[in-house]
């Protein structure tokens, strides 16, 4: 059963989402994009300009990368780039002694708990008109899954054993075509060494009825 103080927890959307206090990784994370961004637009800035200035952006994805790293010149931007860099350190040392405090309200926090105590009963997804909080019992949403799972049209089951063999061969089948256009090193960059299984998502059905409509169970 859905209470009121559920519903306004879930009433904040599937945007929400519960904070972590800034640490030191954090930091880390936050130091380690601005550098990036930093070498990315010392090199952009040191190119000629290009068709939608595509180019710079296309060879910093490139998948293999050169033996060595090569440092661009400097430019007159990064004066303000170490400010940003050394205000960012700031802040997040400072966030990092202060005290951390939820901004929900007090009916948003009993809901989170309450939702929480609830996960092996019931299921939170989303809908797929305007992307809100669907809940349903878990038996339910078993009901709504397994019949899409079970479509041998779509799906089949398989093994670790039989997903690698596959991926064994696709690689096997990428490594051939373009070696026929670079050496093996090069070629090798293109395959994953890590692949990824199929996820399987699912939005429900969402309609929005009449108040006057009744509905019968």
């Amino acid at each position: 059963m859905v209470d009121d103080d559920m519903k306004a927890l879930l009433n904040l959307g599937p945007s929400f989402a519960i904070a972590t206090p800034a640490n030191e990784e954090t930091l880390d994370a936050v130091l380690y994009s601005v550098h990036k961004f930093a070498y990315q637009l010392r090199w952009r800035f040191h190119k000629e300009p290009t068709v939608l200035d595509k180019t710079p952006i296309m060879l910093a994805s490139l998948p293999f990368h050169k033996p060595q790293i090569s440092i661009p010149k400097p430019t007159p931007m990064d004066p303000i780039i170490s400010a940003l860099e050394v205000d960012l350190m700031r802040e997040y040392r400072n966030a990092s002694t202060s005290h951390f405090g939820a901004n929900l309200t007090s009916r948003e926090l009993k809901g989170l708990r309450k939702l929480q105590a609830a996960r092996n009963i019931l299921r939170i997804s989303v809908g797929n008109k305007d992307g809100a909080f669907v809940v349903m019992p878990q038996d339910l949403d078993e009901a709504l899954t397994s019949p899409a799972l079970t479509d041998d049209s779509i799906y089949e089951r398989s093994s670790f054993k039989c997903f690698t063999e596959k991926c064994q061969i696709l690689k096997a089948t990428v490594k051939s075509v373009l070696c026929r256009r670079w050496d093996m090193k090069t070629a090798s960059h293109f395959c994953t060494n890590y692949p990824e299984v199929p996820t399987y998502y699912s939005l429900i059905e969402t309609h929005k009825l009449d108040y006057s409509t009744d509905l019968y169970v």
